[in-house]
């Protein structure tokens, strides 16, 4: 490589110069002989390029050290310092020829000033031209040292400034190269991180020893070459609230640029900056999926109106104009208008203007008509609001339509008219309660409290209690306070008395029901004024408490004759049977077995006297059930043996019940009698036990000729007798129809419910009744 300032060539050039000097003088002035003037001048010449030589190889060193040229390695780029060094060269050669021309006019003027008309010795007027001569070229090469300095120095800072360029040339290729990577959508954050260390290498001055590494999200990567050693360069960035750290090795001991420093930092801050970008993306880009599920699957048809032009609508908003989602899109500027009626046109209008240029005073629901494609009109219900979409505002809209709700509201009104109409003419009274507060009532509810409806309704259901009479006040809160917690169904409350405006006390029974009107829980009622009714009942309970007197008197009245009757009749056959013929003894017979069921029916009648008032009982006893079922089983065995019919026991083992013993007894006994009489011969009876919460349910089962539907509706009457005669059932024991009546009282003052089923005639029948079980 050419070097202006390349040692050999100057120390050469002054030995050829010398050793010119050495030959001229052989040849010249040996050989020759010249003057000594001429001899001395050519003598100058020679000492004159071998100082100035010398003084060249003199400036080299004092601008440059050997190790400073050895080591920069700026004299070794020889495409940037090609063209310097040609355009250095071309001025120190003229240079030199100038100066040399100089030196040569100065030493002759010298010799004519000084040594013309003197006389001196020979040697000393050498010895003094050589000194003259020496200064004057050490002079010269001073002046020369001079400029060629400050035409280096620009020269050196356009090598540096090409350094540099090259330099930043590495850093930018490597900032390029991240840029190029990162580009990739798909690329994974493992390979970009990989990548990055790939880049690192050759954008450091010594690719050949350098190695990196990064720490990220747990993870270590690291270049194929990479040992950790002292000369260290690290950088560390927060990514997403975890720390990254890169850091670059030297293997060999060289020092770091301020620009590696500051492109190390560069690289931390440009991953920071995408990996973060990244994580956003990604969770933009979730939520435009989760956005575009919900709108999609949502029952609401969803849009988004900016300059007066759908940029988004859903398939259930395009559905319910009828139209498509690319039809709606397509549509010119402000052509979502012509989906809005007429008569609401201006009020649309002027709202979506106002929400799409962020005007706070607008209405964000309301009901207006809208067209559909077909030009069918309906009725629709907006949510809308303003909000920044691609950082202008728009109108996020939402909309129902509700043309079912505004017609079934048109229905309501008209059905509340004609519920007017009639509740006006009706005689009971009907009231509507929301919140605790009257918010319809009837004139018939007028009527009953004697009070007008709006003082009616300007008053608390609580403060209707005091109507109610202080007797009965409990009963009807405790039914309003059903209501408040939330019962639903019908329900009917037992009759209480109120006292009106007059003073006057009535009897009245209210039905209510529960439902929703208006979103809210309401009570709508149904007053009955039922003084009348409630009246009569009382004198009916007169006439019937006058009926059980009455025959409880008539019983005790009849039990004396008949019991003389059935004595005498007795008597008559034991002392006089062998007097008397058999058509006598006969006739006695018949008289006995009469007096016999009429002192059956007598005892029935003064039973069901005795439990016309149901009342529980209070002096029960802890008895044992299936001990007392087995009792009275044993007690009819002998009738079911007669008729050739079999008894199945299927109970508990042990089971307490709290019963009066004598009364179950019967109980049990007429069911069981009244199995076996209406069961053919050879029929089957099951007596039964079944555990249900805390009650046991007790049932007889048989098979026998069963009960129409007409006659389970009168069965547990009282007198409720079925005639069986000419069933072929051979019954041999008639009844008063009071059996199953007063098993069915006793088991309720017991607090059991009796009841009984049957698929019909001659399918069989089960008799189920219940008591409270005991520990």
């Amino acid at each position: 490589m050419k070097n202006f300032l390349d040692k050999s060539k100057i120390l050469i050039m002054g030995l050829l110069v010398g050793i010119m000097g050495i030959i001229i003088e052989f040849i010249f002035f040996n050989l020759h002989r010249f003057s000594s003037e001429v001899h001395e001048f050519f003598i100058r010449i020679v000492l004159f390029g071998i100082i100035f030589t010398f003084s060249l190889v003199l400036q080299y060193y004092s601008n440059y050290s050997r190790q400073q040229i050895q080591s920069n390695e700026k004299f070794e780029i020889e495409f940037y310092n090609e063209n310097v060094a040609q355009r250095l060269l071309g001025y120190a050669r003229y240079k030199i020829i100038i100066f040399g021309l100089i030196c040569g006019i100065l030493v002759v003027i010298i010799e004519l000033l000084i040594f013309g008309s003197h006389e001196f010795p020979h040697e000393v007027h050498e010895t003094l031209i050589f000194i003259m001569t020496l200064g004057t070229t050490f002079s010269l090469s001073a002046v020369f040292q001079y400029y060629s300095r400050q035409q280096i120095k620009p020269i050196q800072k356009l090598i540096e400034s090409e350094y540099n360029l090259g330099e930043r040339v590495k850093e930018l290729t490597c900032l390029y190269g991240l840029s190029k990577l990162v580009e990739n959508p798909e690329i994974s954050q493992e390979a970009i991180l990989q990548g990055t260390l790939d880049l690192i290498l050759p954008a450091w001055q010594f690719p050949e020893i350098t190695c990196a590494r990064i720490f990220f999200d747990n993870k270590e990567f690291k270049t194929s070459n990479f040992k950790e050693t002292e000369w260290k360069l690290s950088s560390s960035v927060i990514v997403n609230e975890k720390v990254m750290m890169i850091e670059v090795y030297y293997l060999e001991d060289k020092p770091f640029l301020k620009e590696e420093e500051r492109l190390l930092d560069d690289l931390g801050k440009r991953l920071k900056n995408f990996f973060e970008i990244k994580v956003t993306m990604q969770k933009l880009t979730e939520s435009n999926k989760k956005f575009k599920i919900f709108t999609e699957q949502s029952l609401t048809g969803i849009g988004i109106l900016q300059d007066d032009h759908y940029l988004y609508v859903n398939q259930q908003f395009a559905k319910i104009f009828g139209y498509s989602v690319e039809e709606i899109l397509n549509w010119e500027f402000g052509g979502y208008l012509k989906t809005v009626h007429l008569e609401d046109l201006e009020f649309v209008k002027n709202q979506a203007e106002k929400k799409q240029k962020g005007i706070e005073n607008v209405i964000n629901r309301y009901e207006f008509r809208g067209i559909k494609k077909r030009g069918e009109i309906i009725w629709l219900e907006i949510f809308s609001k303003s909000f920044i979409y691609e950082e202008k505002n728009a109108d996020l809209i939402s909309l129902i339509d509700i043309t079912n709700r505004k017609q079934m509201a048109q229905k309501l009104k008209e059905s509340e008219e004609k519920f007017r109409t009639i509740a006006e003419q009706s005689s009971a009274g009907f009231i509507i309660i929301q919140n605790s507060q009257i918010i319809y009532l009837n004139n018939a509810v007028s009527k009953v409290f004697g009070y007008s409806s709006e003082e009616l309704k300007n008053i608390s259901i609580i403060d209707i209690f005091k109507f109610v009479h202080p007797e009965d006040r409990a009963i009807a809160v405790q039914r309003f306070n059903k209501r408040e917690e939330g019962v639903l169904g019908d329900m009917t409350s037992d009759p209480f008395r109120i006292i009106t405006r007059s003073g006057e006390i009535k009897w009245i029974e209210v039905y209510s029901k529960m439902f929703q009107f208006q979103e809210k829980n309401t009570i709508f009622a149904t007053i009955v004024d039922i003084t009348k009714e409630r009246m009569a009942e009382v004198e009916l309970q007169k006439l019937n408490l006058l009926k059980s007197e009455f025959l409880r008197r008539a019983s005790h009245e009849l039990k004396t004759p008949l019991i003389s009757i059935k004595g005498y009749s007795d008597l008559i056959l034991s002392l006089y049977t062998d007097q008397l013929g058999s058509e006598i003894i006969s006739y006695l017979n018949e008289i006995s077995h009469g007096c016999e069921r009429l002192q059956y029916i007598i005892n029935d009648l003064l039973k069901s006297s005795r439990l016309e008032s149901i009342k529980l009982k209070s002096n029960l006893q802890k008895e044992d059930l299936p001990f007392l079922i087995k009792y009275c089983v044993n007690g009819m065995e002998s009738l079911a043996k007669k008729r050739k019919q079999s008894i199945e026991l299927n109970i508990h083992d042990q089971l307490y019940v709290n019963i009066e013993k004598e009364e179950i007894h019967a109980v049990l006994s007429n069911l069981l009698s009244n199995a076996i009489k209406y069961t053919p011969p050879n029929g089957k009876i099951e007596v039964k036990t079944d555990l249900k919460d805390d009650l046991v349910v007790i049932s007889v089962t048989d098979n026998g000729i069963g009960f129409t539907e007409e006659q389970r509706k009168i069965v547990f009457k009282q007198f409720g007798k079925i005639e069986r005669f000419g069933q072929g059932l051979d019954l041999e024991i008639d009844g008063t129809g009071l059996g199953l009546y007063i098993s069915k009282r006793i088991v309720e003052s017991h607090g059991g419910k009796i009841w009984m089923e049957s698929e019909g005639k001659n399918m069989g029948a089960s008799f189920y009744f219940t008591l409270p079980t005991v520990k």
